[in-house]
């Protein structure tokens, strides 16, 4: 037989749990910032700006106009495939594989932080540092976590493995203002990424 205290319980727990689950939904939100989530734009990641090249008459180039940053694209299939092997092997070992997020990379490197009491290491696949450079900052907020997944989640939808890694070869900043692979091949080697060796 049940006591008044359990009647109480049992008459006020169907309300009780559906209060908690939106209460949970609710701090879930907040906690988020969903509604300042921003939205996948392909045009951000298609379509860099770029510096416009001035030759002289002798066909060297003198610098480069128009671009806050200065960047030239270069196509994947005009860099030699050590250059791809490299920068895979460097930021994601399983970038083919994976479908925009490394859950066991990430899992790692989880308990990595927790072990250091900070964040120590970085989870990121290229898919999702391209959608940092091209869509978010670089806080380290859940927030902006969370968005750069399903950004990078949404990506994969949209565009083949390889318009990634061209995309993302194209964006990333190489330090002494070189953006993209081909700048950066200019600015430290003096050739185009093109002819870039394994040395």
């Amino acid at each position: 037989m049940l006591t008044a205290e359990d009647e109480y319980m049992k008459k006020h727990l169907k309300w009780i749990l559906p209060a908690l689950l939106v209460a949970g939904v609710g701090a879930l939100i907040w906690l988020l910032d969903l509604p300042h989530w921003k939205r996948l734009d392909l045009d951000l990641i298609q379509n860099l700006p770029e510096s416009t090249a001035v030759y002289d008459c002798y066909g060297e180039k003198t610098m480069a106009l128009g671009a806050a940053r200065p960047r030239e694209h270069i196509a994947l299939s005009q860099l030699p495939e050590h250059v791809k092997n490299a920068f895979i092997a460097a930021e994601d070992q399983r970038f083919y594989t994976h479908s925009g997020v490394d859950v066991k990379r990430m899992l790692g490197a989880l308990v990595n932080d927790i072990r250091a009491g900070s964040f120590v290491q970085g989870a990121s696949t290229i898919t999702q540092q391209l959608i940092k450079l091209t869509h978010l900052s670089s806080e380290k907020t859940l927030s902006r976590k969370a968005q750069e997944i399903v950004l990078a989640r949404q990506l994969e939808r949209r565009l083949s493995k390889d318009e990634i890694l061209e995309a993302y070869l194209n964006a990333v900043y190489f330090g002494n203002g070189a953006f993209g692979i081909q700048s950066a091949a200019q600015v430290y080697f003096g050739k185009d990424a093109s002819a870039l060796t394994v040395a």
